[in-house]
């Protein structure tokens, strides 16, 4: 009676103690390994979604937060660092691809948590993958809040025994690295590998609403921008940044110049406002 009574006990413990584990790996939860390029991707546009639905409790800094994890283990962001970089990274040092690397990374969660912001019914939805010469492509739609469908594919390289997003092509022509690389090699010429990681760090910093100074000049910016009148108020940096980053900008105004312009961050009210989005929108970009 005793040995059964005793049997009975360690049981219950056992039991219990495995009732434990199970709800701390619930607590917990660890992420496996992506079988296919498509749960990759997947796995990113669920976090992309959740934190689009509290995007405005999470604020910028809070959606950063959120997603960095998330795009460091779905993109090949070394790579994609190397290749935006292009020729000028065989003469970098081991420690400039370090940081090269990580104000790439950096830059590239900002840009999503800037992007995704917000959710009014968006949906994001994978719908394919097909082989590729470099590994396989997944193909996959954004849904916009008005029901326009945007066509979003993602080159996936193969990783040990998961797959990485290695680019990015935007209406399955338009190659996110091919853009940065582009975007990158007039400061690399102008101002070298340090400049450009400066730049990176600068525009993460801008985008998460982590920069320091409270407003823009309005001289300096008179100055930078060759008098391109903006606005009469207090600039929004997030605004101002994605105007900076236009195609063909940094060429007009010179780089030197674009260096002249501290990062700040006046907030996200201000920077919603209907006066900003005309000011920076209508005005300049088709001036």
């Amino acid at each position: 009676m005793g040995r059964t009574t005793l049997s009975k006990t360690l049981m219950w413990k056992a039991m219990a103690l495995g009732a434990g584990l199970g709800l701390g790996m619930l607590s917990y939860p660890v992420h496996a390994t992506p079988a296919s390029g498509g749960d990759t991707v997947q796995g990113l546009y669920e976090v992309l979604l959740s934190t689009m639905k509290n995007g405005r409790i999470l604020g910028q800094s809070g959606r950063f937060t959120q997603l960095d994890p998330v795009i460091r283990r779905s993109f090949d962001i070394a790579s994609m660092a190397r290749l935006s970089v292009g020729p000028t990274w065989a003469s970098l040092s081991d420690a400039q691809r370090q940081q090269m690397t990580e104000s790439f990374a950096r830059y590239i969660s900002a840009t999503y948590a800037d992007r995704f912001d917000s959710y009014a019914g968006q949906k994001l939805e994978v719908t394919g993958e097909q082989p590729a010469p470099a590994g396989v492509m997944v193909k996959s739609q954004i849904i916009k809040a008005n029901g326009e469908p945007v066509k979003v594919d993602y080159m996936m390289r193969r990783t040990g025994d998961g797959w990485l997003i290695s680019d990015i092509y935007l209406d399955g022509a338009i190659s996110e690295v091919a853009t940065r690389r582009s975007e990158f090699a007039t400061i690399l010429r102008n101002e070298g590998i340090d400049g450009l990681i400066a730049a990176l760090n600068r525009k993460a910093d801008i985008l998460t609403g982590t920069s320091s100074r409270a407003s823009y000049n309005r001289l300096e910016l008179r100055q930078v921008l060759r008098g391109r009148r903006i606005t009469t108020k207090p600039i929004c940096a997030k605004r101002l940044d994605r105007l900076l980053s236009l195609p063909g900008f940094g060429r007009v105004v010179g780089t030197r110049r674009l260096d002249r312009v501290q990062p700040v961050n006046v907030g996200e009210r201000h920077c919603a406002s209907r006066g900003n989005r005309r000011s920076l929108g209508t005005r300049v970009a088709g001036g």
